[in-house]
């Protein structure tokens, strides 16, 4: 796994302990991976770049949840195009079952696809339990991605995304 680092956040009434322990969790992982910069930003954000796709962790000082993020690129421009991909979405979202419990949605500021999930940061305890969050997390998006290219295939180019794709605080990439 080839991954480029940095970070982001998430909301609700929670201390700065939730995001201490994530960090904290972040860097024993940067170790493990030798990312030595592999942390939360200011904003509570890590984005790191896995196989060209963009993901990001987050967790504000202000949240409850841990969330973990991935961009799938942007929605097509033709209304047909877009009105398959939303029915599509309402269908792979259906009880989680296509999604692996993730979430499908549409930024409705950047019009870009999303994925996320999230967890409670308080049952979040150790670091190896964080990466293998991230691993099926990364491993769901995968999957995801390659059964929208078939559903899609039929005529509709899939959302494609890349490195070129912003965080959610463009400030907060950056490659290792």
């Amino acid at each position: 796994m080839q991954t480029n680092s940095q970070y982001e956040g998430t909301s609700k009434m929670v201390d700065q302990t939730g995001q201490t322990k994530i960090n904290s969790f972040l860097r024993q992982l940067g170790q493990d991976y030798n990312l030595p910069f592999m942390k939360l930003d200011n904003n509570g954000v890590c984005s790191l770049s896995v196989d060209g796709h963009l993901y990001s962790i987050v967790q504000t000082h202000d949240s409850p949840w841990l969330l973990l993020h991935a961009d799938f690129g942007h929605t097509p421009d033709a209304e047909a195009s877009k009105a398959a991909l939303l029915e599509k979405l309402l269908e792979w979202n259906f009880l989680g079952k296509s999604t692996r419990g993730a979430t499908l949605s549409i930024n409705p500021e950047s019009h870009r696809l999303t994925l996320h999930m999230q967890y409670l940061t308080e049952q979040v305890n150790e670091a190896v339990q964080l990466n293998n969050l991230l691993d099926f997390f990364i491993e769901s998006a995968t999957q995801i991605r390659e059964q929208m290219v078939d559903a899609i295939g039929s005529g509709h180019k899939a959302p494609t995304a890349s490195t070129t794709a912003q965080p959610v605080h463009p400030n907060s990439f950056m490659r290792v």
